[in-house]
This record gives structure tokens, C-alpha cells and sequence, in this order.
């Protein structure tokens, strides 16, 4: 499937007929109607069920179309990319974390990576972790550092480090019982 067919087809499935896709993507109606039977062809199966003048996607079309609307949601983060480097070309980040871990350990963390990567902008915001999570999801942030693991979606989790949790007593008596 060529690029082209992809872009066709995702033009029908969200347009909802050949004509209205055409339109949407400046071409003729016959010439998104000989696209489409080309991308069928090439794919060996039929995509749309003609049924009185009006294209009724078919079981496989819908499967396609789900991957077909991952890449182009690829394709507007790589859009979005081309638009940030063009304005500055320097690479952007932004993490998120705990706000105990930005009150104390990430500026510096932080510092010293930007020091050793002088061509990087880093964005820092703090929230709680159910909020990253959501960020996350929503692309609104890179990465983000919690004291716990997250399994949700297609977050991946990552143990960068073991931290050990003390118990301090003011009152600490020598030879109180453990």
C-alpha cells in the first residue's frame, strides 16, 4: 500500500463517502475512485462494499483503519516536530515528576544532564502521578519520574533506581527494642 492509497483511504473512512474525500483532498472523484481500487489491488482484498452508489467499509477496512488512524496521529507529532525544530531547532523535552522529587532531586539531576546537553530545552512541571499518567497519555509530556511503577495503556515502566525509606525516631532511645 502506498502512501497515497493510505491517504485516500483514511480520506474516505473519515469523510464518509468517495466524493467528500475527493473534495477533502483536492482531487477529482474519479481519480480517488481509481486510487481506491489500486490500494485494493495492491492489498488483495476489498476494502468497501459498493451497495446502491454509497461505500460500506468491510471488516477489514475497519482493522485497517485503526492502524491507518495510529499513523496518522504519528504523522501529526512528526508534523508538530518539523514545526517546533523550524521555529528552534534545538531538541525539546518536557518531564514531569513528583512534587517532592522537583523540590529536591530532578533540578539538579537536571542541571547536570543539561550541562552534558547544552542543543536540549527541558521542560519540567510537577503533579501527582494519576495527573502524569494522564499527561502522558495525552502527549502533553516526554517522560515523567514517580516513586512507583504505572501499568496502564502503553506506558512503559521503566526502575531506574531502588530508593531506601529510613525511619528516624527524635526520641531514639540506645537499646530500645528494634
Amino acid at each position: 500500500m502506498k502512501l497515497r492509497h493510505l491517504e485516500i483511504f483514511h480520506a474516505v473512512m473519515t469523510c464518509g463517502s468517495l466524493s467528500r474525500a475527493a473534495e477533502a483532498l483536492n482531487i477529482s472523484q474519479p481519480a480517488a475512485s481509481k486510487a481506491l481500487k489500486s490500494a485494493e489491488m495492491k492489498l488483495g482484498f476489498t476494502l468497501f462494499q459498493r451497495v446502491r452508489g454509497k461505500l460500506l467499509p468491510t471488516s477489514e477496512a475497519i482493522t485497517l483503519f485503526e492502524k491507518a488512524q495510529s499513523i496518522y496521529q504519528d504523522l501529526d507529532n512528526l508534523r508538530l516536530l518539523a514545526d517546533n525544530l523550524a521555529r528552534d531547532p534545538r531538541a525539546k523535552i518536557t518531564l514531569g515528576c513528583l512534587p517532592s522529587l522537583g523540590l529536591s532531586l530532578v533540578p539538579e539531576l537536571v542541571t547536570d544532564f543539561y550541562q552534558q546537553n547544552s542543543n536540549l530545552v527541558m521542560t519540567l512541571t510537577t503533579e501527582h502521578t494519576e495527573t502524569l499518567v494522564k499527561k502522558l497519555d495525552l502527549r502533553e509530556i516526554d517522560l515523567a519520574l514517580t516513586l512507583q511503577p504505572v501499568q496502564q495503556g502503553e506506558i512503559l515502566t521503566t526502575l531506574i533506581a531502588e530508593v531506601p525509606l529510613v525511619y528516624i525516631d527524635r526520641h531514639y532511645r540506645q537499646g530500645a527494642v528494634d
